[in-house]
């Protein structure tokens, strides 16, 4: 302890008999609940609110609130905490981190590793198996929370699955007296979607989809009208991400197929009216590249190839502007001026003798990461400056098919699902 916090220490010793009475006959449940409130919402993270909302009923009830939640936020928010991102694989290994799904599996007691279908945000997607799927679940690995959704009948073939939430909580400005006013709406009863995309019932303009609602607690099958001929288009089952209200899916031509489940569509006949949206890439994009890889970061839509003959890294992204653009009138066709191209380093490329080259996912906490597999190696690259390293420890992973896992300032809990 500091020379100053010692005599501060001392001169607290000294206090009148009276003043120190006063001070050891108040505690902090004498604090009325606004006061409570203001200094639990400062607790360095939500991970210790919540345990705090074992020590009575009262602060249970208060940190539950979703006020108290708003005012958290907001000062998250204030001091500019960051949001952490991990990346998460089909098997529910973590990369490059921890695996937290080794604490769920204890705690749950699960017979057997779930399969990871998709995320959102910090939920995730699970079924029984991969060949099997029909047994579904949504849980949040960091809360232990978990939701196990009707059955289905059996499907005996892995098919193309999405899985889309609205936000849990949202920012809006409002007009005040004198200027905008900020505030936080936290939104209990989000809307939550799970999508499964039937290969074998895709016709010319119809796409059949089953769509599990949690606004019904039910599994639905619609027919979802498409503005251009589906029928040669096969999905890649092995990834979907969810952006900006939409579901997306790559096919084995490198295009886009995206179902919005929230979104009206002017095309279809069904009743639900779910969107159906159609990139096309442009005949020399096509004869050029085959795009590997499909993921979101920082709300664009990003894709990549790598042309080993040139060592150049290609790199996809759409904005959400340039996006509408594209589908704005129907199916949008996406041209070389949407892509950019990296060289990367000579020397982490000669590693491998039969130059393949292998590209995995983009770091989410730093768009300018590439993790790649060379001659069997995960290498991390810095697609800008070009600085590379091996990752040690990480031979052991059983997939190398990931998807982005959030865990934002405040949890969010699985969906709630109608009384009956």
């Amino acid at each position: 302890m500091s020379g100053e916090g010692i005599h501060q220490l001392k001169r607290c010793k000294r206090l009148p008999a009276s003043a120190s009475s006063k001070f050891t006959d108040t505690s902090i449940d004498d604090l009325p609940d606004y006061l409570l409130v203001e200094v639990l919402c400062r607790l360095p993270d939500n991970k210790i609110c919540l345990q705090c909302t074992s020590v009575c009923r009262r602060w249970c009830s208060l940190i539950s609130d979703p006020y108290f939640i708003g005012r958290f936020l907001w000062l998250q928010r204030d001091l500019g905490s960051p949001i952490i991102r991990t990346l998460i694989n089909h098997n529910a290994e973590e990369f490059p981190t921890k695996d937290v799904f080794q604490r769920l599996r204890s705690f749950l007691r699960l017979k057997e590793d779930p399969f990871v279908l998709a995320t959102w945000n910090d939920l995730v997607l699970c079924c029984a198996s991969k060949d099997d799927q029909h047994d579904y679940y949504i849980c949040n690995p960091y809360t232990m929370q978990l939701l196990t959704l009707p059955p289905i009948p059996a499907c005996h073939e892995f098919v193309p699955v999405g899985f889309i939430c609205e936000p849990y909580y949202n920012y809006e400005e409002e007009d005040g007296d004198h200027q905008k006013e900020q505030k936080i709406n936290i939104n209990g009863d989000y809307r939550c979607k799970v999508v499964r995309v039937i290969p074998s019932k895709i016709t010319c303009l119809d796409i059949t989809i089953q769509v599990f609602s949690s606004e019904t607690g039910e599994w639905r099958e619609s027919v979802v009208s498409s503005p251009r001929d589906l029928s040669s288009y096969i999905f890649d089952r092995n990834i979907s991400v969810a952006n900006n209200g939409m579901i997306y899916w790559s096919t084995h031509d490198g295009d886009l197929i995206g179902l919005g489940p929230f979104v009206n569509n002017t095309y279809s006949t069904s009743s639900d009216h779910y969107q159906c949206r159609l990139i096309e890439f442009d005949s020399i994009v096509k004869e050029n590249f085959t795009f590997e890889f499909l993921g979101v970061y920082q709300g664009f839509l990003r894709m990549c190839d790598y042309d080993f003959d040139n060592r150049w890294l290609l790199v996809l992204e759409l904005t959400e502007e340039e996006h509408e653009q594209l589908v704005v009138n129907g199916p949008g066709k996406c041209g070389l001026e949407h892509v950019k191209r990296y060289s990367l380093p000579p020397k982490m490329i000669s590693g491998d003798p039969d130059g393949h080259v292998e590209l995995l996912t983009f770091d989410p906490n730093n768009g300018d990461i590439l993790y790649l597999r060379i001659n069997g190696e995960i290498v991390k690259c810095n697609i800008r400056t070009g600085k590379w390293s091996k990752m040690v420890g990480t031979n052991m992973l059983t997939d190398l098919y990931f998807f982005q896992l959030v865990l934002p300032w405040w949890p969010t809990p699985v969906p709630r699902l109608p009384d009956y």
